[in-house]
């Protein structure tokens, strides 16, 4: 269990109910834990056996969003 993270991610540029729709086809899309999104942010848990923040990121701008640093 130690390989599991759970991180909270603030996403630039989501406004609506359809960024958020958005990012959650892309994120389904990977293979995540769980994730909840809504605007402007969300809740990732993945195991960094099979996803790094990359995966994650490049998902996110997909998208057409990207992630606050």
């Amino acid at each position: 269990m130690e390989n599991i993270i759970k991180e909270i991610l603030t996403i630039k540029g989501m406004s609506c109910s359809h960024c958020v729709k958005a990012v959650e086809e892309e994120l389904n899309k990977i293979d995540l834990i769980s994730f909840k999104v809504s605007v402007g942010s969300a809740v990732v848990e993945y195991d960094t056996n099979f996803i790094d923040n990359k995966i994650i990121n490049d998902a996110i701008n997909k998208a057409g969003y990207s992630l606050a640093s």
